[in-house]
């Protein structure tokens, strides 16, 4: 019997609102639910983003995980964010058509872009204009799309 080739979830969001948190949240648990390898895409050592701790102090991984794990964590720093998200998918066996990307701030627009099923969360203007333009899926925590 022949084994399915693997999917992967990308998450490079920063949790701006409660909105994003709780689509992001939902969408880990469908993508762990089904066997998906899951990435965190974060910034390098030594950056900032805003939103990427809670008030007492978790990260976005551990605020997201709810006890389980990431597969892997992408460390990146502006341009080389695509390039990190291509190593990631080489590195893990998967083509890019079965990796889904999660994003709710513009700066992720290059992540989206490179893999096959790119979905919104949250609320950023240039971010929700682009997903209108190229047909991508907005996702919210009322209505989660499916993976």
């Amino acid at each position: 019997m022949r084994e399915e080739a693997p999917r992967a979830a990308f998450f490079d969001v920063a949790l701006l609102s409660w909105e994003s948190f709780e689509a992001a949240r939902a969408a880990v648990d469908r993508h762990r639910a089904v066997g998906d390898l899951l990435v965190l895409v974060t910034p390098g050592p030594g950056q900032a983003a805003p939103g990427r701790t809670s008030q007492d102090g978790a990260t976005v991984g551990e605020l997201l995980a709810g006890g389980g794990d990431w597969t892997r964590a992408v460390l990146t720093s502006g341009a080389d964010r695509s390039c990190a998200v291509v190593e990631t998918m080489l590195k893990l066996g998967v083509e890019a058509f079965r990796c889904f990307g999660y994003a709710d701030h513009h700066e992720a627009l290059r992540t989206l872009g490179l893999v096959g099923n790119p979905r919104v969360l949250g609320d950023d203007p240039r971010l929700l204009d682009h997903a209108r333009a190229q047909g991508w899926p907005v996702v919210s925590a009322a209505a989660p799309s499916a993976s």
